[in-house]
């Protein structure tokens, strides 16, 4: 292994034998060789950590670190502890990647100048592949508040994004712990906010597999939105004193819209009261973030609840 390589790959895998030997073997056929694979085991109770240590015995490249199981934030941030690379990208142990995603994202960061570089995704579905939404049309790159529309498809996911370690290092840029659904979300901010230039790579190059039985995928849905509502302006509230003015409203005015458009889910699919309830008090709370649009759409909704039957909120610009 070279002593400084130009990507470290970080990991984390928990209980993952069914598929993590498949996403090995693809991470290790990239074109772009000069990468470190970290892989951070988190307390897995299967055979995942013997399948780790014997491709570190095939391929000097892989580095394998064991922990007692802590969640994927924590096994992401015991990566970036171990992480040497000049970039950092981030994979889930259940997933693919095409054999040129490093070198498309790497070349795209360089060429363009810029502090991130995001791919495109095909979703594996147990009944067959779907393909993301598309980037902007002729776009190759763009700046942050280009970016916040794109936080929800493209952009709110690390492991389609390429980001320079010395960033993170200085703003000490980590996953929260205490969040269980809303980490990638919040770190994205918080790297945002230091980024004047986001590379785009057009391609389907990142394999995102959908697990049925995952917490995004199952269990109570009102609690999900909650869950990710208030994540969302955890973050928000994280970055307020680093953002510059215009990327903090465009966040706020982006989170606002998710919040209206939760409070229209957990309405429409007859929500625990509680979620229901808790999504309207984040509203009143940040109303004074809101568009004139947000404003009077939040108004309709206090005067007459049945407004949310309809096509859902105006945007927020």
């Amino acid at each position: 292994m070279c002593d400084q390589p130009k990507i470290s790959v970080i990991m984390p895998a928990y209980n993952a034998e069914k598929y993590i030997g498949s996403m090995m073997d693809s991470l290790l056929a990239q074109t772009m060789p000069d990468f470190e694979l970290i892989v951070v085991d988190d307390g897995s109770r299967d055979g995942t950590l013997q399948l780790c240590q014997a491709a570190a015995g095939r391929d000097r490249r892989v580095v394998v670190v064991s922990q007692e199981n802590s969640g994927p934030s924590a096994a992401r941030n015991r990566g970036l502890e171990q992480a040497r690379g000049t970039y950092v990208a981030f994979a889930d142990a259940d997933d693919l990647c095409e054999p040129r995603w490093l070198e498309k994202m790497l070349d795209a960061l360089e060429r363009h100048h810029c502090e991130m570089a995001m791919c495109g995704w095909v979703e594996l579905r147990p009944g067959g592949e779907a393909a993301c939404e598309n980037f902007p049309r002729g776009a190759r790159q763009i700046d942050p508040l280009q970016f916040v529309p794109m936080l929800r498809g493209l952009g709110a996911s690390v492991w389609n994004k390429l980001f320079v370690r010395q960033i993170l290092a200085d703003h000490h840029i980590r996953f929260d712990r205490s969040k269980v659904l809303s980490e990638d979300f919040t770190f994205i901010l918080e790297y945002l906010v230091h980024v004047q230039g986001i590379a785009l790579v057009d391609e389907p190059l990142y394999r995102y597999r959908i697990v049925p039985e995952s917490l995004t995928h199952s269990g109570d849905k009102g609690k999900l939105y909650w869950d990710i509502c208030r994540g969302e302006y955890d973050a928000l509230e994280k970055i307020k004193d680093a953002a510059p003015a215009p990327l903090y409203r465009s966040l706020s005015g982006f989170i606002i819209d998710t919040n209206i458009h939760s409070l229209i889910y957990t309405v429409r699919h007859k929500a625990d009261g509680a979620y229901v309830k808790g999504l309207k008090q984040c509203l009143e709370e940040h109303r004074d973030g809101m568009s004139r649009k947000q404003k009077i759409y939040t108004g309709m909704i206090r005067v007459s609840p049945g407004c949310l039957s309809g096509s859902g909120p105006p945007c927020s610009s």
